[in-house]
C-alpha cells in the first residue's frame, strides 16, 4: 500500500461537508466491489446497529465502488451517500475524510481496502477471518468478530 498515498492527512473538510458531515460527526465508510459475494447485507445491518446504538451522534454511510448489486443497495440504504468509483488522489480523500471502515467480507484473500484504511488512519471493523484476519489487531488498530 502507497503509505504517502492512504494517509490521514489527505481527510478534506469540503469532502465531508459534501456528504453532509461536520467534523464531530461520523462517516461510516465502505470501499470495494458492490457485488454479492462482499455481504454486503451485513452492512446495512451493521450500519443500522451503530445507529441504534448511538442515536445521539450524526452517522451517515458512505459506500465507495460500483458493480451490479449498486442499484438493489442503493434502494435498501436510501440515506446512503454512493460515491461510485474513485482512484488516486479521490480514492485517498474518500478513504481519510471517513472515521470507521466497515468490511463485512468472509471471502477476501488479500484485503487491500483493509490495508488502505489503516493506512489512511481509520479503524476498521471486519471478520476476523480471510484477508482481515492477516491485518487486523483486536482493540488495536481494528475490531474484529468471529
Amino acid at each position: 500500500v502507497d503509505s504517502q498515498l492512504f494517509h490521514p492527512s489527505k481527510r478534506q473538510t469540503a469532502l465531508r461537508e459534501q456528504w453532509g458531515l461536520s467534523e464531530t460527526d461520523i462517516a461510516v465508510i465502505h470501499v470495494g466491489r458492490l457485488a454479492p459475494e462482499k455481504n454486503l447485507g451485513l452492512l446495512k445491518r451493521c450500519f443500522e446497529g451503530l445507529r441504534e446504538t448511538y442515536p445521539q451522534r450524526h452517522l451517515k454511510l458512505i459506500v465507495v465502488g460500483d458493480g451490479p448489486q449498486r442499484s438493489a443497495l442503493e434502494k435498501e440504504l436510501p440515506e446512503a451517500i454512493f460515491c461510485g468509483a474513485q482512484r488516486g488522489e479521490a480514492l485517498a480523500a474518500h478513504y481519510a475524510s471517513g472515521d470507521l471502515f466497515v468490511f463485512p467480507s468472509l471471502t477476501e484473500t488479500f484485503g487491500n481496502v483493509v490495508l488502505e484504511a489503516l493506512a489512511s488512519g481509520l479503524g476498521v471493523v471486519a471478520y476476523d477471518q480471510a484477508a482481515a484476519a492477516q491485518h487486523i489487531r483486536h482493540g488495536y488498530n481494528g475490531v474484529s468478530a468471529m
